[in-house]
C-alpha cells in the first residue's frame, strides 16, 4: 500500500524558540496535527532528519510510540517539518487514498487490533516499522476510496464554515454582552 514507510528521528534534539518545525507523537491526534503548538529544531538538524524522512502534502502521519500510538493523520500542510516518534506513510496513489487509510488507522476496532497484534513493548508500546508494513489493511476499488474521500472533504468544508461562524456568533454575543453591562 505504501512505496515509503519511515520515521523520523529517534534522538532527541535540542528544542527552539523559532526554527524548523517540528512535530512528535503529542502533535499527532486522530485526523488532526497540531503544528501551530510544534517544537522546533535548527536548520541543521533539520536537514539531517529531513534526509531520511520526507514528510509532504498528503502523507500519512502515524503515531508509533507513546500514548497515542496508533494515531492518524493526513498532512494538509506543504511546507517542510521535521518529525519524532511518528512514522511516515508515503501511499501507493494508484492503489490507495490517503483519506481512506487515515480513518481504517483510526477505526477503534482496527486500531485496538493493530496494537495487540503487532505492537512491542510493555509499559510504552511501540510498532516498529517492520510491524507497520505487515499491517494488512481490506482495500476497497481505488474509485470508491475516491468517493469516500470526497465526502470527507466536503465534510471537513462544512465544518470549517461552521467553526467560522460560531467564532463570529460568540464575538458578536461578546460584543453584546460589553453593551449590556456597561
Amino acid at each position: 500500500m505504501c512505496e515509503k514507510i519511515t520515521d523520523g528521528t529517534h534522538d532527541t534534539p535540542q528544542r527552539l524558540d523559532n526554527g524548523i518545525k517540528f512535530i512528535t507523537g503529542k502533535h499527532i491526534r486522530p485526523f488532526f496535527v497540531d503544528y501551530e503548538n510544534s517544537d522546533y529544531v535548527s536548520e541543521e538538524v533539520h536537514k539531517e532528519i529531513f534526509k531520511r524522512c520526507n514528510p509532504e502534502f498528503g502523507d500519512v502521519l502515524y503515531t508509533n510510540i507513546g500514548a497515542g500510538i496508533g494515531n492518524a493523520a493526513i498532512n494538509i500542510v506543504s511546507y517542510e517539518f521535521s518529525m519524532k516518534n511518528v512514522a511516515l506513510l508515503k501511499v501507493k496513489k494508484d492503489i490507495i487514498n490517503g483519506y481512506y487509510l487515515e480513518y481504517y488507522l483510526n477505526n477503534e476496532k482496527i486500531k485496538e487490533r493493530i496494537i495487540e497484534n503487532y505492537s512491542n513493548g510493555g509499559a510504552q508500546r511501540f510498532l516498529s516499522l517492520k510491524s507497520i508494513t505487515k499491517i494488512l489493511s481490506t482495500i476497497p476499488p481505488l474509485p470508491l476510496q475516491q468517493k469516500f474521500a470526497e465526502k470527507i472533504e466536503s465534510i471537513e468544508k462544512h465544518k470549517q464554515i461552521v467553526n467560522v461562524t460560531i467564532k463570529d456568533l460568540e464575538t458578536l454575543l461578546a460584543s453584546r454582552m460589553q453593551f449590556w453591562f456597561e
